[in-house]
């Protein structure tokens, strides 16, 4: 079959479907990341799609849809058994790779705390683990979103409190503590023997180096 007939066949298959496969392929990337809250919901959102999002199915539609059911009976049967807990190895093993294509940056620039929270709370607890000190100790870290053009490559702009970031939990007026500091950071593999990655330091920087900096497309 050549492309164009792909392509025409494509179009034939109604959007619903297609917005179906589309939302069951992302279940199944995030089951084997191990993101099963935000898996559980996409096999959701894939059997909506099947009903062009007209209704609102109950729990019982869902875990017996004929698409996906049989995903999401998995998953509440491994959330009955315990076993949602992700794997902090294989979280970590996911951003060495990025750091190993100098993409480490993308944990703020591409959302990993809406895309990818498992991770994205793993890597922020070992950068606070990392970058405390007995003279400074840290109790929150996140990425500073006002810096975002220096979250690239493998540096990382951070805001980290040796006590808590915000001085108010008022979200609508929220501001940041007075202790507040701003952090730069890049990351660079630890290898072992044949060139393997074993793991990750983190360098702080007053800023990062011109080839760490990339305009944002």
């Amino acid at each position: 079959m050549c492309a164009t007939q792909c392509v025409i066949l494509y179009h034939r298959v109604p959007p619903r479907v297609r917005f179906e496969q589309a939302w069951a392929n992302c279940g199944a990337c995030l089951y084997h990341l191990g993101e099963k809250i935000l898996d559980a919901d996409a096999y959701a959102q894939a059997a909506h799609a099947l009903q062009g999002f007209r209704t609102q199915l109950s729990d019982a539609a869902l875990l017996s849809d004929p698409s996906v059911g049989k995903f999401i009976r998995t998953l509440d049967r491994e959330f009955r058994d315990g076993a949602w807990d992700s794997i902090e190895a294989d979280e970590l093993a996911l951003f060495m790779t990025l750091v190993q294509h100098h993409r480490a940056g993308e944990i703020c620039t591409q959302r990993w705390h809406e895309r990818l929270p498992n991770h994205y709370f793993t890597i922020m607890k070992v950068f606070r683990e990392r970058l405390s000190k007995p003279e400074r100790p840290l109790q929150e870290i996140c990425p500073d979103d006002s810096r975002m053009e220096l979250c690239s490559g493998n540096s990382v702009a951070l805001l980290a409190a040796p006590e808590r970031l915000f001085a108010s939990s008022d979200a609508k007026r929220a501001r940041l503590h007075e202790h507040v500091l701003d952090v730069c950071v890049e990351c660079k593999l630890i290898t072992a023997v044949a060139d393997d990655p074993e793991d990750f330091c983190l360098t702080e920087v007053c800023e990062p180096s011109h080839d760490e900096v990339q305009p944002h497309g």
